[in-house]
């Protein structure tokens, strides 16, 4: 019964780290590829305008670097934003310990029963 509550605990314990991990990835990935996309859309809405591809391209890159650089200087805004990713990992790293702890009542319940019982008895042959 002890092997198969430490494969569940295990298990779970996984799962909810696999889960942290892709929020993490997630989050920090979007942060990653948000102004490419504001590049494309200003990209696009400019060639449906009609501006030719290759000078929308010069002209709606430095039009999503303005955008960003317009949102770092809300005061705030971009310390938050790292602040939530920050507490993303914190409630990972939580989450893992709570698991650990859990498999340390586990683990030294079950040497707790074997001191109670005594020395085990050698094989008889």
């Amino acid at each position: 019964m002890k092997h198969l509550n430490l494969s569940l605990v295990r298990l779970f314990q996984f799962s909810t780290m696999f889960f942290f991990i892709f929020i993490v990835l997630f989050y920090f990935g979007t942060l990653l590829l948000l102004p490419l996309a504001v590049a494309l859309f200003l990209n696009t809405l400019l060639e449906l305008i009609g501006v030719n591809g290759v000078i929308a391209i010069f002209i709606s890159i430095p039009g999503a670097i303005w955008i960003g650089y317009s949102l770092y200087q809300i005061s705030g805004l971009f310390q938050t934003i790292l602040d939530t990713g920050n507490q993303f990992i914190n409630n990972g790293i939580s989450q893992n310990k709570r698991y650990e702890a859990i498999l340390e009542s586990i683990t030294s319940s079950t040497e707790e029963t074997k001191i109670l019982k005594g020395p085990e008895e050698p094989p008889k042959k």
